[in-house]
């Protein structure tokens, strides 16, 4: 079998495509269980357009090898050539987990645009503010995701319950994201008008719920912070030059103010709570 799975991949390698599916389904009939030629048909299956079948071999490899980090690979472009993009965020993730390359940060970028999130995928949400602060793709491909998690997360600002937040206040955390991604700092006036209303209806739109159209960008600075913080390899400096402060010291002084803590002592922290959860 191992004389028959090499001479396979050496047909593969040097473009005789039939021969090589020929070979491989050859293999998995006598031994089904054979992880690496499952993967293998997969990506030759892939690269004639097909897809379906493609998936249905990487997805056995992956049973049957979980961390196979080649048909993790294969599994995230066959979802991506399906036209499923958002299936293919978590083998895009795990390959990054498991080996951080320059090739696999570019892979999960590519995936991330089409990323949807909920409650139980946290970790995802970690990676992709990694991908936005530290630049693995082009910032209006991953400032939607982005902003989807960042949002997600925020929604527990003024309330537990994501649901009971106002649309309006949704809408403007969702637009200074927006502008935080793009590396600019908006007025009120600007989140207004992305949102196609004047300064002042806005300001009245929001005071009819009680709330402070400033305080829901003072919040939204401070929550995407500390994501920063947490979630990214910035220094302090690059994140207070992130979130629009004209030093590191105004940076300090207003993440004080909205937790108790200097931004070293909130990344110790959590550094500290990290180690302890090993």
């Amino acid at each position: 079998m191992a004389e028959l799975f090499a001479a396979t991949i050496v047909q593969h390698q040097s473009g005789a495509i039939a021969e090589a599916e020929r070979g491989y389904r050859q293999i998995i009939a006598l031994f089904p269980d054979f992880a690496e030629a499952h993967s293998r048909l997969g990506a030759l299956l892939m690269a004639q357009g097909k897809a379906p079948e493609a998936i249905c071999h990487i997805e056995h490899a992956l049973a049957l090898r979980p961390d196979m980090f080649e048909a993790l690979g294969n599994l995230t472009q066959a979802y991506m050539l399906a036209g499923q993009p958002g299936r293919a965020i978590g083998p895009a993730s795990r390959t990054l987990e498991l080996t951080e390359t320059p090739q696999t940060r570019k892979l999960f970028a590519h995936c991330l645009g089409a990323a949807r999130f909920t409650e139980d995928n946290g970790r995802i949400r970690g990676i992709a503010l990694r991908a936005l602060s530290e630049g693995w793709g082009r910032p209006r491909t991953l400032t939607g995701a982005c902003v989807s998690a960042l949002t997600e997360r925020m929604s527990g600002v003024f309330t537990n319950r994501p649901a009971l937040v106002p649309a309006l206040v949704r809408a403007v955390r969702n637009e200074y994201l927006k502008c935080a991604a793009e590396r600019c700092t908006p007025s009120v006036d600007e989140l207004a008008r992305r949102l196609n209303l004047s300064g002042r209806t806005l300001r009245r739109r929001m005071a009819k719920l009680g709330i402070n159209c400033q305080s829901v960008i003072d919040d939204s600075r401070s929550c995407l912070s500390q994501e920063l913080l947490r979630n990214s390899a910035l220094s302090i400096d690059e994140v207070a030059g992130r979130l629009g402060f004209s030093d590191e010291a105004s940076f300090r002084k207003a993440f004080k103010r909205w937790t108790d803590l200097t931004p070293a002592e909130y990344r110790c922290q959590v550094r500290a709570r990290t180690q302890l959860r090993r």
